[in-house]
């Protein structure tokens, strides 16, 4: 994700955006003229100092100046009024030592730490320097939610001064929208913010919904998803599976489509002989289950469980287990416990009669490599017996 990307998606908070736009530049030009708050026209004043919520600037309606600590600070107006007019008259370098001045003017006459008041005198000033998010903990949310959504060089958060990060993130802001100006793009940073927020919401409800299809799917083992074409079945299908970190496969069903087609059957190969011959072929739903069969046992510590239980399983036998396919092969399979290894004799079917033929055996090195598809010999039936087993 892109910052580019989520300013599309958003719609500028124009009246934010136009009163911005109209007091900021006029702050900058008192602050610069005049030496007391009395020198200010009257409503621009209002909407500098006295006003807490629904300023220009930043919406403050906790946290800022009582009356008592505004009169206190008109009454020495004259104090910090080189102070503003020194930063208003910086608009492309931060000036860190006179942003902490003020701060410590207006905290020895507030009863508590005005972060938020103080955050926004300032940054009312320095449009081209600080951003409009005046609360620290509001900031701080926005660096990580930036950073938790992908977005590629987000700077880091500075815990010891609001100043800095600020000034960190608008110079971010006007690095990746270069085509926009300071004014243009003093509602963003707070707006990317908000879009974050509710794109957590929504991702947290998704996932909520996701896992109740999961825990259907537990429990029951299968799950229908119905609707009418277009509707999201095959993408919530997708999104079940992912969140499942499951394999998948899909399968369109039509009339022609049988029990050959999906389970197994049998289907026509070429020989150097003049006769047909068919060969029986494992359907998609076959060749899916031995694909997730394969795939669970890649896990080294997995495959020696189910060697350790199918050992386990076999010494319970007096006799060797019998497996058949098809009536053609009868499978002998043993376990040795002197030499840790599983032997096979396989019989052969002839006209109703058994022709033994040699038997092999592995052991579990082997059969490790088997599954890795790094081992071979000429007789294949040995290694479909273990895999069967």
């Amino acid at each position: 994700m892109k910052l580019q990307d989520i300013i599309n998606k958003i719609d500028i908070w124009q009246e934010w955006h136009d009163n911005y736009c109209y007091f900021v530049p006029k702050f900058i030009e008192s602050a610069k003229t005049c030496e007391s708050w009395q020198d200010w026209d009257k409503d621009l004043f209002y909407e500098f100092f006295e006003r807490g919520r629904d300023q220009c600037v930043s919406s403050l309606t906790q946290g800022y100046f009582t009356n008592e600590e505004k009169a206190k600070i008109k009454e020495d107006w004259k104090e910090l009024a080189p102070m503003l007019k020194t930063i208003a008259e910086s608009q492309d370098e931060p000036l860190w030592d006179i942003y902490n001045k003020i701060k410590s003017f207006l905290r020895e006459r507030t009863s508590q730490d005005r972060r938020a008041a103080t955050n926004r005198l300032i940054a009312s000033l320095q449009p081209n320097l600080l951003c409009t998010i005046v609360q620290e903990s509001c900031l701080k949310e926005t660096f990580n939610r930036m950073r938790d959504a992908g977005l590629k060089d987000v700077p880091e958060f500075d815990s010891y001064s609001w100043f800095k990060s600020s000034y960190l993130l608008l110079a971010y802001f006007k690095d990746k929208l270069k085509s926009y100006s300071a004014y243009d793009i003093c509602t963003y940073p707070w707006q990317v913010r908000e879009y974050l927020i509710n794109l957590s919401k929504n991702q947290i409800h998704y996932m909520e919904n996701i896992q109740s299809y999961i825990n259907l799917l537990k429990a029951n083992k299968n799950l229908v998803l119905t609707g009418a074409p277009g509707t999201g079945k095959t993408y919530l299908a997708k999104e079940i599976a992912k969140a499942m970190d499951a394999e998948v496969e899909f399968v369109q069903f039509h009339p022609s489509y049988d029990y050959t087609d999906f389970v197994e059957g049998l289907r026509p190969e070429d020989s150097d002989s003049e006769n047909l011959e068919f060969t029986r072929k494992d359907g998609i739903f076959k060749v899916f289950c031995k694909k997730a069969l394969l795939s669970s046992l890649k896990d080294t510590d997995a495959l020696l469980t189910c060697w350790e239980l199918l050992a386990q399983h076999l010494s319970s036998f007096e006799k060797p287990k019998d497996i058949t396919w098809f009536n053609v092969f009868n499978c002998h399979i043993t376990y040795n416990k002197a030499n840790q290894s599983m032997n096979i004799t396989k019989e052969r079917i002839i006209d109703g009669k058994s022709i033994q033929s040699l038997g092999y055996s592995y052991s579990y090195e082997e059969l490790m490599k088997i599954y890795n598809g790094t081992f071979y010999d000429y007789e294949s039936t040995y290694k479909k017996c273990l895999r069967e087993e």
